[in-house]
């Protein structure tokens, strides 16, 4: 046990040396990632690709804590299989629903930072977020024949707040204890129903949006 405590108080030096600068930063940030519906009821998805642009601001209390502060546009949906009538001769026919939906979104979250090197930062953030709907778009496509689907038209009946908590985790790389760099992976679940679908037993589901994307920022 001493060993372990003289251990750590001679690191303390070396953590200090490479703390972070405390303060507020800003950044400009964009992501990547994939995107799907809950619940599970909801068979035959494929999800879809999401996009995310956006400004933040971080400030850090102290070389371990800080808080960040994000707003985003995010872009996320589902792709949903299925099958309904068809005039064809085998009776029905399989069908590919694209839902697309448009989001701002203010996370804040809670950072705690742990350095490796002087310039190398491992972090993990957690917190609420709060989303605004901007609007949604859905089409239907046919997967073997030529019969015309449905051209893409506006969803209606979007629920135009959604709740959401995000948690994820990724590194920085810092100058002179300043980051420039940061490099994360994250989840985002939302708690709050953003519409209503049929499934395909013809029950009414709400749905909720769920999307993981890898991101990285710049500090200007």
């Amino acid at each position: 046990m001493k060993r372990a405590l003289l251990l750590l108080l001679s690191l303390l030096p070396l953590w200090e040396a490479s703390a972070q600068v405390k303060g507020f930063y800003y950044q400009v940030r964009g992501s990547v990632g994939q995107s799907v519906f809950r619940p599970s009821s909801l068979e035959n998805q494929t999800g879809l690709v999401s996009f995310s642009a956006g400004l933040g601001a971080n400030y850090q209390f102290n070389p371990y804590v800080g808080m960040m502060l994000e707003g985003i546009w995010v872009r996320k949906g589902s792709r949903i299989r299925g099958s309904s009538l068809s005039v064809q001769p085998l009776g029905k026919e399989g069908y590919e629903d694209r839902y697309r939906l448009y989001y701002a979104e203010f996370p804040l979250l809670l950072k705690l930072s742990a350095p490796l090197t002087d310039d190398f930062y491992l972090k993990a953030f957690g917190g609420p977020s709060l989303n605004f709907c901007l609007g949604g778009k859905y089409s239907r496509s046919y997967v073997s024949s030529g019969q015309p689907g449905i051209p893409e038209r506006s969803l209606q009946g979007l629920n135009e707040v959604e709740h959401a908590y995000v948690y994820g985790a990724g590194f920085d790389i810092k100058d002179s204890g300043y980051p420039i760099i940061s490099i994360d992976v994250r989840m985002s679940h939302a708690l709050s129903a953003s519409n209503t679908l049929r499934d395909e037993q013809n029950q009414s589901v709400a749905v909720y949006n769920r999307y993981f994307a890898i991101g990285i920022a710049y500090t200007f």
